[in-house]
């Protein structure tokens, strides 16, 4: 069985993504729980709807850097579904540049 460089490619990205929601799925829920997003954050947070995981490029950014800047940046998103949801992000950067 012959393997194209594509299909190659195709593992190669799906075994390298990690574990867990796309980060647009999640950047979707953030809408929906803070819909007063902080000027700020609002450039990464739109960002993030174009990234599938930290692995992924938002022009010369990583994926975790996109995530880490809107992190930085989301202060003022509190309460209960807040802290699940960035603690998940969190969970996704950790590791990244080692």
């Amino acid at each position: 069985m012959k393997i194209t460089k594509k299909q190659l490619k195709n593992i190669v990205e799906q075994a390298m993504r990690p574990a867990g929601r796309p980060i647009y799925e999640i950047a979707e829920e953030i809408k929906q729980a803070w819909p007063k997003v902080n000027p700020h954050a609002q450039p990464y947070l739109d960002a993030m709807f174009s990234l599938d995981s930290v692995n992924d490029k938002y022009g010369m950014e990583d994926g975790a850097s996109i995530v880490e800047y809107f992190l930085v940046n989301a202060g003022s998103f509190r309460g209960p579904e807040a802290k699940r949801i960035k603690s998940e992000l969190r969970k996704m950067t950790k590791g990244f540049w080692k």
